[in-house]
């Protein structure tokens, strides 16, 4: 019933294989039993099941990791016991029929990777109880997010969730969250509640349709160190007043409509500013961020401005004017334009 392919399909450094923990198969049969999947878990704690038309598998207390791929319809069901020893559950382009019951219980898993799947139904209430859980990935899969009414995962650290057309953190607690992705959907903004992640180190809304950024929302994101918002539609960026990211090192605006840069100058504080990618969006002249002192690397390829008046003029502002960034990579086309305005 169960054929076994390379017995060890992860090897350690000088390991035989008696020491190999991971089990590689491929179960060509739709019936298992329980008392199969407890047999295997005896000897092996990671489990890899590909190509499988099996409609049952039983996830043994010992089994440490689980991993399935390109799996028919199937139901996961834990076995008997309250304490399990799960750490890591990935399902890739795969079909569970339903939810796993009891899935609370898997208190020691602090990764799971949900990538290309069907549609189903997940009440992420279902996690509260997960305080191990440290990585949700939820990416190209069109899985409907149940979401709860109030959502507590104390130690999650990355979360990421793609493929939406809108979402609220309003009632969520996640006080360990550092790096956020919320890319390859339809929203439209970026969440007016994403300050709640107070301990946000990494933003990547990239590949959506935002249209507009007001940074008012990002008040009290001082950790942030990247934010990414790359191929939405972006042509209008406010604040009520200035903003100050003291440890933001790159940000990434590239294929939108931004067409002044001068406005983004006068909105951001950015004095660890390292990066600033801003390729194919519709400046026609770069008046600079001259103040960010530790800009290093600036991208405008594919912009409609001339690369030669803009190194020209940068060369003669470091002549004048002291303090500013010494930008030692300048990615620039040649001029698609003639006329550009020079701003005094």
């Amino acid at each position: 019933m169960i054929q076994r392919w390379d017995p060890c399909f992860r090897w350690i450094s000088n390991s035989t294989a008696e020491e190999c923990t991971t089990l590689w198969l491929i179960v060509q049969a739709p019936q298992a039993t329980r008392a199969m999947f407890n047999y295997l878990a005896i000897k092996y704690t990671e489990f890899l099941i590909m190509k499988s038309t099996i409609n049952r598998v039983y996830l043994p207390a010992k089994v440490t990791k689980l991993d399935m791929q390109d799996c028919r319809p199937f139901e996961l069901v834990l076995s008997d016991g309250n304490e399990f020893a799960l750490e890591s559950f990935s399902l890739r382009n795969s079909s569970l029929l339903r939810w796993p019951i009891g899935f609370h219980k898997l208190t020691n898993m602090h990764t799971l990777r949900l990538t290309d799947l069907g549609n189903l139904m997940v009440n992420l209430s279902d996690f509260n109880g997960l305080k191990s859980l440290e990585r949700v990935f939820v990416v190209r899969t069109q899985m409907i997010l149940q979401i709860a009414n109030h959502i507590t995962m104390e130690n999650l650290e990355v979360l990421t969730i793609c493929c939406l057309e809108q979402i609220s953190f309003r009632d969520w607690s996640l006080p360990k969250l550092k790096e956020l992705m919320l890319s390859f959907g339809r929203l439209k903004s970026i969440p007016s509640d994403i300050n709640r992640f107070r301990n946000l180190e990494g933003l990547y809304a990239y590949k959506n349709m935002i249209e507009a950024v007001n940074f008012d929302d990002f008040y009290g994101l001082d950790r942030l160190i990247n934010l990414d918002l790359h191929k939405n539609r972006i042509f209008k960026l406010t604040a009520s007043i200035p903003m100050r990211f003291s440890r933001l090192q790159e940000l990434d605006l590239h294929h939108n409509l931004i067409s002044n840069v001068h406005a983004i100058s006068d909105l951001l504080d950015l004095p660890e500013l390292q990066r600033f990618h801003l390729s194919f969006n519709n400046l026609r002249r770069y008046d600079g961020p001259f103040r960010w002192v530790k800009l290093e690397e600036v991208i405008l390829v594919g912009n409609p401005l001339s690369c030669d008046w803009l190194k020209e003029e940068l060369e003669e502002r470091h002549s004048v004017i002291k303090d500013l960034p010494q930008i030692t990579q300048l990615l620039c086309w040649k001029p698609i334009v003639t006329r550009v305005k020079i701003v005094d």
